[in-house]
This record gives C-alpha cells, sequence and structure tokens, in this order.
C-alpha cells in the first residue's frame, strides 16, 4: 500500500477533512491534498505532524511496518507543550525570533527572582532535573574535583 492511499485511510479512520486536517497541520488544502494525490512527499517534520494529528505511526505511514498505532512511549512533554511546540514550528523567521527574545527574558527573569541560577544536576536514576540553587552552592558545586584528580 503506498504513501498516499495510507494518508487517505488514515484520515478518513479520523473522519476529518482534507481542509481541516491541513489547518491542523499549518499547510492549505491545495498542499496537502498534493500528499494524497501522490504529487508530493512531506518533509521528516511535516511526516511527523501528520502522525501525530492522525494517531498512527510515521513508520506506518511511509509502509515500513503493517502496523498503524504509535508504540506508547512516556512523555516528559505536557499536551500544552506539544501544543506550544506546534505554533513555534509554524511561526516565520521574525515570529520565531520574538519567541525567543520574550522567552529569554522572562527565563531571566524568573531567576533573578529567586535569587539563584539553575543549574542541571543528574538525577539517581539517571534522569536530569533542574534545581534552582543559590550562588554560592552553584560556585562551590562549579569548584569540585574533576574524578581524576581524586
Amino acid at each position: 500500500m503506498s504513501f498516499e492511499e495510507r494518508l487517505k485511510i488514515a484520515r478518513s479512520a479520523c473522519k476529518i477533512s482534507q481542509q481541516r486536517l491541513a489547518e491542523k497541520i499549518f499547510v492549505s488544502q491545495a498542499a496537502y491534498s498534493k500528499y494524497e494525490m501522490g504529487q508530493a512527499t512531506p518533509n521528516p517534520d511535516m511526516l511527523a505532524r501528520l502522525a501525530s494529528e492522525l494517531n498512527v505511526s510515521a513508520d506506518w505511514l511511509i509502509g515500513l511496518t503493517d502496523e498503524p498505532k504509535p508504540v506508547s512511549k512516556p512523555s516528559m512533554v505536557s499536551s500544552a507543550e506539544l501544543e506550544s511546540i506546534k505554533k513555534y514550528r509554524a511561526l516565520d523567521a521574525h515570529g520565531k525570533k520574538m519567541i525567543d527574545i520574550l522567552l529569554d527574558g522572562e527565563y531571566e527573569r524568573t531567576i533573578a527572582d529567586t535569587g539563584g541560577e539553575t543549574v542541571k544536576i543528574a538525577a539517581r536514576e539517571g534522569g536530569v532535573s533542574e534545581q534552582v540553587i543559590s550562588d554560592a552552592e552553584a560556585e562551590r558545586l562549579l569548584n569540585l574535583p574533576e574524578i581524576d584528580d581524586l
């Protein structure tokens, strides 16, 4: 089965129009229609958007597997954060620059309000978490001897 056939099947299963799906993935209906007609091939980012919106795996869409549903993996990103990422990716260069400036400013404000630095520390189970610590504690941690020096 071809990519365009799988794409039509997945969209039909979701009971969504080409127009509505195009809006959700931030393209025109004409651009989306080209995917279903085999006149265009989505880039990897667009393939990921399509798979996400249609609740199928990208591997299934491109014919690498016969299992349409994505393998569930625990996510450390909330659905609200994913929605923000989708919106950010749809912005032009000016919009992205404006968001970056705002985000950097808010991050700096937050750090200044706490009176400390944000330092990444390794958690016991191998993950990484952020913790706000004082400037003095950050200095102490930065001056610890290297493992090779012990």
